[in-house]
């Protein structure tokens, strides 16, 4: 199971991150410095894992950094 350090950091490093408030639900006016930037803030994260299939490769090559 991801820690929170761990859903901040592949999903800061993530490509594919899009923060799910840009979905129209008030939240999009947001600036960055206030989004909290964490996979499960993301619209590609579901049920606790990630739907494309990416979390993993990030956060191995992170650990290789």
């Amino acid at each position: 199971m991801a820690n929170s350090h761990q859903l901040r950091s592949v999903a800061q490093s993530c490509p594919e991150y899009t923060y799910i408030g840009n979905l129209g639900n008030g939240l999009s006016a947001l600036s960055n410095e206030n989004k909290d930037v964490r996979c499960d803030t993301c619209i590609h994260w579901e049920n606790g894992k990630c739907k494309i299939d990416i979390y993993d490769d990030i956060l191995t090559s992170l650990d290789q950094a």
